[in-house]
């Protein structure tokens, strides 16, 4: 990986800016750029199944940097060039040309962004790309459409696509970071049942949003897991004691108060 030149990097980014509104030179030029600067040692990595692989060039983040800001920029100048930009990036592959799809896609707000995403998370095999999507895609849209995000989530939840599941998880997960986001009691609503709906990787994203929604709104999140506990969700008890840490202390006591009850109960019911 040859060092960063901020001058040499300047033009190598304008050179690509150029060819912003022809797709194919787009993903030419922006492959070629990122080998240029490309990680040697680094290899196709493997995550979770078999045949699920991710392609990386290991790139450096102020190249990342450069080439995120220098795109959307430009393409707010050539709005009609966004969309085709980001699906020829996106089509490319590479981790790297994922995320700056996603960051284009991310400045706009039509109608038509949750279909173009939805397409391509379907296609997502690496899941910091999917959680670029998710994050990044969706941020311009989400905002100017609460309502119907919430609405489009809930499908995507109740797919019978795993990807589509964990798309979903992502998508809320971001939303819940985001301070603007106030709408937390149809996100709880959203979640009624999944503690013991999903399980492995999809149990683990679920695991991080019940995190920071103890973290962003504790009595709403510990509400939401009592009910869970009670219900007899398969997985509340180990969300319980996954997510205790991340409550204050008030909260943090109702839930081992809880869970002790449920020990309880299940030494009672041994024979």
């Amino acid at each position: 990986m040859p060092a960063i030149d901020p001058e040499r990097l300047k033009q190598q980014v304008d050179r690509l800016l150029n060819v912003v509104s022809d797709p194919v030179e787009l993903q030419r030029g922006c492959i070629e750029l990122l080998d240029f600067y490309a990680d040697r040692t680094l290899k196709s990595i493997a995550i979770g199944e078999a045949d699920e692989t991710y392609r990386a060039f290991g790139a450096p983040k102020p190249l990342m940097r450069a080439l995120s800001f220098g795109l959307r920029t430009r393409l707010q100048e050539q709005p009609t060039s966004s969309f085709p930009a980001a699906a020829a990036l996106w089509e490319a592959g590479y981790r790297e040309t994922r995320v700056l799809a996603s960051a284009i896609l991310g400045e706009l707000n039509g109608e038509e962004v949750p279909g173009w995403a939805e397409i391509w998370a379907l296609a997502c095999d690496d899941q910091m790309a999917l959680w670029e999507l998710a994050n990044q895609g969706l941020a311009s849209w989400r905002k100017a459409n609460p309502t119907i995000f919430l609405e489009k989530v809930e499908i995507w939840l109740n797919s019978t696509q795993k990807r589509l599941q964990s798309f979903a998880i992502l998508a809320l997960h971001s939303a819940v970071e985001d301070p603007s986001f106030e709408d937390l009691p149809s996100v709880f609503r959203l979640l009624d049942g999944t503690t013991g709906k999903f399980g492995g990787a999809l149990f683990h994203a679920l695991n991080r949003l019940i995190s920071t929604l103890a973290r962003r709104s504790p009595p709403e999140a510990a509400r939401f897991l009592m009910d869970e506990l009670a219900r007899g969700s398969g997985g509340a008890i180990r969300m319980v004691q996954n997510t205790l840490e991340n409550f204050p202390a008030r909260q943090r006591s109702l839930l081992e108060h809880a869970l002790s009850v449920k020990n309880q109960a299940g030494i009672i019911r041994k024979p």
